[in-house]
């Protein structure tokens, strides 16, 4: 046993080993950390001071730059929400002289007069049937829930019926040709149904019994007018051919018949026949009647 010691202490003392170490690469580097580690202290942990200062923080009041991140967050997700509803948006118009038919997302179909238009949401479709209409439209409405036309003038609510809405400037007159329909405005109501009409005059809804075809003429591309002066067919005219019609001379002849929506030259020739007048085109999109003593 005693040897074995010897031996190890004789090799733990071998000079030519020391050296070895000494020369090893690091052994200078690992020196100097023992060295310069012994004067260091480790840190001293008070657990009342630490849990002082995080009561403290916990206390504190959110600092404005949180609130600046919560409101852009708020911001980001608006932005987010109003996209999707405007890219989910619809509109549906009809260009002069076309009478064109659309189906909406419930398979209701909408017929658009001349120069008018609707706007729906399809995103809010399920659960929320509402169209925004202006000029004058045919709605053939699947049943199902309540289905509303908003205008300007006022509301008309269905369940599932056939009505023409229409509004133009200060006009506003619903007819229904099946069901029953549900008309508000100047914060009064009245339910109309079938062959029956209303129309917003001065300020009041006035309800009318009609004897009505099965669904508005100019559907089927005609104009009927029932006893109106001139100036009415000149804006009939003007909606659905885009174009200027006048009279030379003012009349307070009245016309009742039928003109098409197609044919704008035919058209002109009915109204010259039953005024017993002569037209004549004064530009591009302007016509003028004039007697035969005014034509020379």
């Amino acid at each position: 046993m005693k040897n074995n010691y010897n031996k190890y202490k004789d090799w733990f003392e071998n000079k030519e080993l020391k050296h070895q170490v000494q020369n090893f690469d690091g052994f200078k580097t690992l020196d100097k950390i023992k060295h310069y580690s012994s004067y260091l202290e480790s840190p001293r942990f008070d657990e009342s001071v630490h849990y002082s200062k995080i009561k403290s923080r916990l206390n504190t009041k959110p600092s404005k730059n949180i609130w600046l991140k919560i409101a852009a967050v708020l911001i980001i997700a608006l932005s987010v929400g109003l996209t999707s509803f405007y890219l989910n948006s619809r509109t549906l118009t009809a260009k002069v002289a076309s009478t064109p038919t659309f189906t909406l997302p419930d398979n209701s179909e909408v017929t658009l007069a001349a120069n008018s238009t609707i706007k729906y949401n399809n995103l809010k479709w399920k659960f929320k049937r509402s169209v925004s209409l202006t000029g004058e439209a045919y709605f053939k409405v699947s049943k199902g829930s309540s289905f509303v036309v908003q205008t300007e003038l006022g509301q008309v609510e269905v369940l599932g019926t056939k009505f023409n809405v229409k509004h133009y400037n200060d006009a506003f007159k619903v007819t229904c040709y099946e069901g029953r329909v549900k008309v508000s405005a100047k914060n009064q109501i009245q339910f109309i149904t079938a062959q029956e009409e209303v129309v917003l005059s001065n300020q009041n809804l006035v309800k009318s019994k009609r004897n009505l075809s099965k669904q508005p003429l100019w559907v089927n591309h005609k104009l009927k007018f029932d006893s109106v002066l001139f100036n009415e067919i000149s804006k009939k005219l003007k909606q659905f051919y885009e174009v200027d019609v006048t009279l030379k001379t003012e009349s307070n002849k009245k016309f009742t018949g039928v003109l098409p929506t197609t044919d704008l030259n035919k058209a002109l020739e009915i109204i010259s026949q039953v005024y017993h007048l002569k037209v004549n085109k004064i530009g591009d999109k302007s016509y003028i009647f004039v007697t035969n003593d005014e034509n020379k």
